[in-house]
């Protein structure tokens, strides 16, 4: 389900909406109930790491040992988008998370970052 309904790669790239946060929300919820306050962020943290690994392995190199995805930049990006989400996703709504997410990549990249400004929004 969190799959099919939440692609990390688009949400490191700011490219999803922030209802698709809403499926992941629910299954922190649902894993509460059955493995306690740590419980729900292993589940959002293997899911992640899954993600990720699953992008290096398709980005192997040509004599499969090496992988060309995981450089300086993408580690940067990746990280920051795992920390925002563990960070913040069970106690804040998605609109929030991806706000925090936009302005945090806007920093990175020395720019100005408004969320009442469209343009601002497009450029990050």
């Amino acid at each position: 389900q969190l799959q099919a309904d939440f692609n990390f790669g688009q949400f490191c790239q700011a490219e999803m909406i922030p209802a698709s946060l809403g499926t992941a929300k629910t299954i922190l919820a649902e894993s509460e109930s059955s493995s306690g306050d740590h419980g729900r962020l292993d589940v959002l943290g293997f899911f992640l790491l899954r993600n990720i690994l699953t992008q290096c392995v398709l980005a192997a190199g040509a004599d499969e040992t090496s992988s060309v995805f995981m450089t300086e930049s993408r580690y940067s990006t990746v990280k920051m988008g795992c920390e925002v989400l563990l960070g913040n996703l069970e106690a804040q709504s998605p609109q929030t998370v991806v706000k925090k997410y936009l302005s945090e990549r806007a920093t990175k990249q020395y720019l100005t970052f408004s969320d009442y400004n469209p343009e601002a929004r497009a450029i990050v």
